[in-house]
């Protein structure tokens, strides 16, 4: 049974969701620039505070890359093991390449309380990846996860607690 207040609704409903690309390897001007570049690998249920590898702006205009603004949270679509459904919070302004989808919540929902529920979904959002010898996620799956949404000041709430417990 559903609360009282508490609504389903999509990830697409209450959600921007994009992701990346990689520039070109070849071009030696797209990288070691300045710009946060985030791979698979970086996901891991942490706050992303720095990345591995960073590109140039030039890479950015050339390479149509959105530069995902800081509290974003990030989805890995695929990659070896484990990674398929795992999350993160960008705690910088960085791009991303093909594989990390991004997830930037409209005003009616919490960015930790999102996060929090990502995280106790991630067992179901495995499930739901496709595909031949790799099941991957995509922009459409990862629109459709179903989630719970009470009204705003409970969703503070809940992520406030939730929080606290992590750091205990």
């Amino acid at each position: 049974m559903i609360p009282r207040g508490w609504k389903r609704k999509s990830l697409g409903e209450i959600a921007d969701i994009s992701s990346g690309s990689t520039p070109s390897r070849q071009k030696d001007k797209y990288w070691n620039g300045t710009i946060p570049w985030v791979t698979t690998g970086e996901i891991d249920y942490q706050i992303i505070e720095s990345t591995k590898e960073k590109i140039t702006e030039l890479a950015c205009k050339e390479c149509s890359l959105k530069i995902h603004q800081s509290g974003t949270i990030l989805m890995a679509m695929y990659g070896q093991g484990m990674t398929r459904g795992r999350i993160a919070l960008l705690g910088l302004n960085a791009t991303t390449n093909q594989a990390c989808c991004a997830i930037r919540l409209d005003s009616s929902a919490n960015t930790k309380f999102i996060y929090f529920q990502l995280e106790h979904l991630y067992p179901e959002i495995r499930k739901l990846g496709h595909g031949g010898n790799q099941q991957n996620l995509n922009g459409q799956i990862i629109k459709q996860i179903s989630i719970m949404c009470p009204p705003l000041p409970e969703q503070c709430k809940i992520a406030e607690i939730l929080g606290a417990w992590d750091e205990a």
